[in-house]
Formats: structure tokens, C-alpha cells, sequence
């Protein structure tokens, strides 16, 4: 599921820190104080 405007707005902060990944790479970690991180995973094939 790809993550959108709204999903990202509205993210709530909880007991623990989760993750919403978009499935193409993209993951939105939710951390317990309210930030918001977004981070890309990349994988380099050799």
C-alpha cells in the first residue's frame, strides 16, 4: 500500500515506535515522542 498525504498528516504517535512502509522502499517511522522519520531502503546488487 503506498503511503499518502493523508496517512502521513493524520499518523499517530503510540506506546511504541512503528513503521508504515509503502512497499516500494519508502517506510514513515512513527516515533513515541510524535516525530516522524522517513527513511528509503536501497539495495545495491553487485
Amino acid at each position: 500500500m503506498k503511503l499518502n498525504a493523508r496517512q502521513v498528516e493524520t499518523a499517530k504517535p503510540a506506546e511504541k515506535d512503528y513503521k508504515m512502509p509503502d512497499g516500494n522502499g519508502l517506510i514513515l517511522l512513527v516515533k513515541t515522542s510524535g516525530g516522524e522519520i522517513l527513511a528509503l531502503s536501497l539495495y545495491l546488487r553487485r
